[in-house]
């Protein structure tokens, strides 16, 4: 099915006739498949998926109970209002032009459904055109029913939805939402009535008009099946409440622990360790602090005079090699003038041994004695303590003033701590809080333990009492002998209920491996979930990782859980068998940009062969628009004059160039 245009004629805030081109095969190019629309909110997006809903399947696109009275007073509340006047208009339509592939040949269609105000209400015409002919040979219901074989209702959900059905999707947890929708894609809604109705044929044709005790068991029976069918759905309602609370328990539980930890309930534990550690820190900076006086009183000073005490020990150690010369020349010169008394020489030799003498005598610089008592043991003295002791204690000074600086740091920390525990009458308070919570959380969890449990029981009860009233209609039937109609009515309910089974367990083991794909197309964490496992009777979801560990949704975020139920849809949509066009009303909701860029880029281009997208400008925003754009094959957008109260529809959308012409 390609849908090509829709009309609407006085319908909500249009007023007058629009006719909105949504071919997306108009420019030629089948890879163009989007069509969208955008809108301000109240501008009249959603009026665009109700008139395709509302022209498919008239009264039943509020559902399949609602009464004609209701559907009339719908059907007026459509009617486009006018802002001068504040008077609806008389008559009001809408309309869809469609092809669709019938047994291999493509058919043109086109529907009109228009309605009038009369004295008692609204008289409702359906006009339906196949290849340009009328088949006016449809009266009432015949049209309705030849429109569903063409789109069943059953899939409508989940082709055209909007951001309610997503996030019914995404909150439902006892199944029933999923449930609902599989029984409607596989028909099995209709499979259930056709049983009901059956069962209610059997009873008043085989117990109708007799008297007896079997009779009257099996009518006991089957007000006791019927009720314990009722209270099993209002045990598994109460049930659904009671987690809600237990998950707002364990919420609120969790909030108190971390204000408690945020005001210092951690350090308030060990407050005594705390105070015990700051005390014995405090002692240690007082030990450090007198052991860095002593030092600062002791060797410290000649620290900043270390250029002075440099040139001390080079004077030190030029006196002491002086005083060694002078010393040694003595010496020599004493043995000389000795040996020179001893030894008569010639004049010559005696001039030559004297300067033979004056060059073995060591050289001495003549200059001032600065320190005239210098000695050796002096100058090794001043040497260590220039060389060693003085830098040992600069040395010491710089440690020891580094383990003041982490002592104090420490003693900050614990002073810190100290100071941040509440006092105990606020923490007990606190505690107290946490405690009652958690006593509220452990009641309803040990209460859903006793539900779940009380309804395994109903549920066995149930089944117990389905044998027995299978076994006893069979034994009435053989007593009073049944009709060939109502045996093939016997037969029909078994294999229905058989076929039932049957489907839907085939359906979701394909419907599992489609949504794998789909979430992990559409999640922007890769292998978050590893399979899924969806109950064929209760169709309760089941998430597990990689490692066979199962994972909880609720733990899943609001985004999250909004992927998870478009991946479901998405998945539903696809194993149904039907070719049909995807309309979403606000589609990207609460996503974060991350997923709406998913998506954007991977989902809405390939999700059907033609897609309506009804979006804001903070959904579709510029960003997101420039990736789309090159998918779409019209881009369309609302305006709604708030003077006239109407609405139109113009080409371009919010950061595209418009050309102003109304569609």
């Amino acid at each position: 099915m390609i849908l090509k245009s829709i009309k609407l004629n006085n319908f909500r805030s249009y007023f007058g006739f629009h006719e909105i081109d949504v071919s997306p095969t108009s420019s030629g190019r089948k890879e163009k498949p989007v069509i969208l629309f955008g809108g301000l909110n109240g501008a009249g997006k959603t009026s665009i998926l109700t008139a395709v809903k509302l022209a498919l399947y008239g009264k039943y696109s509020l559902g399949t109970a609602v009464a004609q009275k209701k559907y009339e007073e719908y059907l007026q509340e459509c009617m486009h209002i006018k802002k001068q006047s504040d008077l609806s208009q008389t008559s009001s339509s809408v309309g869809l032009c469609f092809s669709f592939d019938k047994e291999g040949t493509l058919v043109e269609y086109e529907i009109c459904r228009s309605w009038e105000k009369s004295k008692n209400g609204c008289i409702e015409n359906l006009s339906i055109f196949e290849n340009n002919i009328e088949l006016k040979s449809l009266k009432d219901k015949d049209a309705e029913n030849y429109l569903n074989q063409l789109v069943p209702l059953g899939v409508s959900d989940l082709f055209f939805f909007d951001g309610e059905k997503i996030a019914e999707l995404a909150e439902d947890e006892s199944g029933i939402a999923l449930g609902a929708a599989i029984k409607k894609l596989l028909g099995i809604d209709l499979v259930d009535r056709l049983r009901a109705d059956l069962r209610v044929f059997l009873l008043s044709n085989t117990l109708g008009g007799h008297e007896g005790v079997e009779r009257q068991k099996l009518i006991d029976d089957e007000k006791a099946f019927s009720d314990l069918k009722q209270r099993i759905i209002g045990e598994k309602l109460e049930l659904e409440g009671l987690m809600q609370k237990y998950d707002a328990f364990t919420k609120e539980r969790e909030t108190l622990e971390l204000q408690l930890s945020e005001i210092g309930g951690d350090y308030a534990k060990s407050r005594q360790e705390q105070q015990l550690l700051a005390e014995k820190l405090n002692d240690k900076v007082g030990l450090a602090n007198r052991e860095l006086r002593e030092n600062l009183t002791n060797l410290f000073p000649l620290t900043l005079a270390q250029e002075l005490l440099q040139e001390l020990s080079s004077g030190v150690e030029e006196v002491v090699d002086r005083e060694k010369k002078i010393a040694k020349n003595r010496v020599l010169q004493d043995f000389s003038d000795r040996l020179l008394s001893k030894i008569s020489f010639k004049d010559k030799d005696l001039k030559l041994a004297k300067k033979t003498l004056s060059e073995s005598l060591e050289k001495i610089f003549v200059g001032p004695k600065f320190y005239p008592e210098t000695n050796q043991s002096e100058m090794n003295y001043i040497d260590g303590l220039v060389k060693v002791d003085v830098p040992n204690a600069l040395t010491k000074i710089g440690e020891l003033s580094e383990n003041i600086e982490v002592l104090q740091q420490d003693l900050e920390v614990a002073a810190l701590k100290v100071e941040r525990a509440p006092d105990e009458r606020s923490l007990e308070l606190h505690l107290s809080k946490i405690y009652k919570v958690s006593e509220k959380a452990h009641e309803v969890k040990a209460e859903i333990k006793v539900r779940a449990a009380e309804i395994s029981v109903l549920f066995t009860r149930t089944i117990e009492l389905s044998r027995t009233l299978t076994r006893g209609h069979e034994t009435l039937n053989k007593k009073i002998g049944l009709s060939e109609p109502l045996e093939h009515a016997v037969k029909a309910r078994e294999l229905m209920l058989e076929f039932s089974e049957l489907r839907v367990a085939s359906k979701v083991i394909e419907l599992q491996e489609a949504f794998l794909k789909s979430f992990d197309l559409l999640m922007r964490k890769k292998g978050s979930i590893a399979s899924a496992k969806i109950d064929p009777v209760t169709f309760s979801v089941e998430l597990f990782s990689s490692s066979g560990e199962q994972l909880n949704k609720n733990k899943l975020s609001a985004g999250e859980k909004q992927i998870y139920a478009i991946a479901m849809l998405d998945s539903l949509a696809k194993t149904s068998g039907n070719h049909l066009p995807i309309i979403i009303d606000t589609p990207l909701g609460r996503l974060d940009s991350k997923h709406r860029a998913k998506l954007v880029n991977d989902y809405f281009p390939s999700a059907s062969h033609q897609v309506l997208l009804l979006s804001t400008d903070t959904e579709i925003d510029e960003g997101h628009y420039k990736k789309l754009a090159k998918f779409c094959a019209k881009k369309l957008e609302i305006i709604f004059d708030e003077k006239k109260g109407r609405s139109s529809v113009v080409d371009g959308y919010f950061f595209a160039s418009k050309s102003g012409s109304k569609a």
